[in-house]
């Protein structure tokens, strides 16, 4: 762990601390970036990359989140999860200079990560085109506890945007007319699901221990949907194995969907889905798959709502392919956008029901430690701590009540590839503490979680440094359903407040 704290905390350090002023309104810049690359595994194995970023820029550096995932090659449901730090130079004529390094856990796919610490490095040219940029060079990925160290080409597509960000809590008590600086603004309905997502593989499909798979595989995940116009919205899903015999499967997936609503509680909609996925002994190859899909939608009652899809699956260069079966439970809400382009209805048609959503964002270093019984599938790793690079994200619902939403990688312990995915309600107890108690899902890097399924009580201690930062402390406990894995968990990490308006 004292080998990732550093990249850590100077992660941390840039992230912005004050926001450009733009029609009066608190602007950040942001990009979404999507990275290709082929790097050579022992042997003379090839193995496509691709990354994901979310990133923030400063008046310094560019700072944010990423996620890596194998999608060519032999080496399906290879994925981590970690920090990236850019450093950008504007040359003439729209041309930049771009130096970028990321820090963070994973692996997996039967890859030799490793305990998964996975570091990466890239240095090349690029052409910024309105808000676009394309940029070429070189890139350094090494896997130091591993065998993997490989240095090649590296393309990358960036879209820029701006957004609202509004730091702290204290929106609700603010004296500014709201009013008056949204009567502009359009809106966009936005989804959030707790999804449950079955695979019905035929009898002829093959794991890659060459047995036919059991009738049904369950997955456990989070989907997010965000309305681009009347009819067009963006999807992005991720999940984890629960149940099957699939232990360390994982999927991450982006794509469109057409959704119309044909009464007024009922919707049908489309869609196209793209993206890798892999591991416990699923046959998905380098990892690239997609997934076709159709769904009904009905309202419940205020926010909420049920959606119901059936699609198919197919790995794109492996043998998995099935029938979905796809539950999720729904909350939605309508985000006030900097764009007046898309929605019809006015944000100051409705402004009397404006509302700030207070959030938060914590990354940080988790451990397991002081197992209560052998957790390793192997003999020799019995009794070895696992560190973890975990973020939280949550979302409160009162000033005290809260949903988390967590999602860790292992970078040491011998244990890379294993990941975990965890959802649950958390109380703020008074100003320093608060409790949660999370489920979830894990599998991989050889820990013993059974059919994935997870439960982790947790306390966390903070220390406010202003109405913004604080540093988190936290400690709980993880227990596997039906697997041997039952351990102490200490956290270390940084809380970030924020609010967003939403109806």
């Amino acid at each position: 762990m004292r080998r990732f704290i550093p990249y850590f905390f100077i992660f941390f350090f840039y992230i912005p601390h004050t926001f450009a002023s733009d029609n009066t309104f608190p602007i950040v810049k942001g990009s979404y970036q999507l990275s290709l690359e082929n790097i050579l595994l022992p042997g003379a194995e090839e193995m496509g990359l691709m990354g994901g970023n979310y990133l923030i820029e400063t008046s310094y550096l560019t700072t944010g989140l990423g996620i890596y995932g194998a999608v060519t090659g032999d080496r399906g449901g290879f994925f981590t999860g970690g920090f990236h730090l850019a450093k950008l130079v504007v040359l003439p004529r729209e041309y930049f200079f771009e130096a970028n390094v990321f820090a963070g856990g994973g692996g997996g796919g039967a890859a030799p990560q490793g305990g998964g610490l996975m570091l990466r490095a890239a240095l090349g040219l690029g052409k910024q085109i309105n808000n676009h940029r394309y940029f070429l060079g070189l890139s350094q990925v090494s896997f130091p506890n591993g065998d993997i160290n490989s240095r090649q080409m590296s393309f990358a597509y960036t879209y820029l945007f701006k957004k609202m960000h509004f730091p702290g809590w204290e929106y609700e008590q603010s004296p500014v007319n709201w009013d008056k600086l949204f009567s502009t603004q359009s809106i966009h309905i936005q989804q959030v699901s707790m999804q449950l997502l079955d695979y019905f593989p035929a009898p002829s499909v093959l794991g890659r221990n060459g047995l036919a798979h059991n009738k049904r595989l369950s997955t456990l995940g989070i989907r997010f949907s965000k309305q681009i116009n009347q009819l067009l919205w963006g999807e992005f899903e991720t999940a984890g194995a629960m149940r099957g015999g699939i232990d360390g499967f994982a999927q991450v997936f982006g794509g469109f969907s057409l959704k119309q609503k044909i009464s007024q509680r009922l919707s049908l909609s489309s869609g196209w889905l793209l993206g890798a996925a892999g591991g416990g002994n699923v046959d998905t190859g380098g990892g690239s798959m997609s997934r076709i899909f159709a769904g009904v939608e009905i309202d419940l009652y205020r926010r909420w709502s049920s959606y119901l899809q059936l699609g198919y699956i197919f790995a794109l260069d492996g043998a998995f392919s099935a029938k979905t079966v796809n539950f999720n439970l729904v909350y939605s809400f309508e985000n006030i956008m900097l764009s007046p382009k898309v929605a019809k209805n006015s944000v100051r048609s409705k402004i009397r029901s404006l509302h700030w959503r207070r959030l938060s964002i914590r990354p940080g270093v988790q451990k397991y430690t002081f197992y209560q019984q052998p957790a390793r599938k192997f003999n020799n790793q019995k009794n070895l701590d696992v560190d973890l690079t975990i973020l939280k994200l949550d979302a409160y619902f009162s000033s005290q009540f809260y949903v988390s939403g967590q999602a860790l990688g292992a970078f040491r312990g011998k244990a890379g590839g294993y990941a975990v995915g965890l959802l649950g309600p958390g109380f703020r107890l008074n100003q320093f503490l608060s409790t949660e108690l999370l489920f979830g899902v894990a599998g991989g890097g050889g820990i013993d979680v059974g059919s994935g399924k997870l439960i982790q009580p947790m306390i966390n201690f903070d220390v406010k440094h202003s109405n913004v930062w604080s540093t988190e402390l936290s400690a709980g406990y993880v227990k596997a359903y039906d697997g041997k894995l039952s351990a102490f968990v200490f956290n270390l990490g940084v809380a970030y407040r924020f609010s967003h308006p939403y109806y």
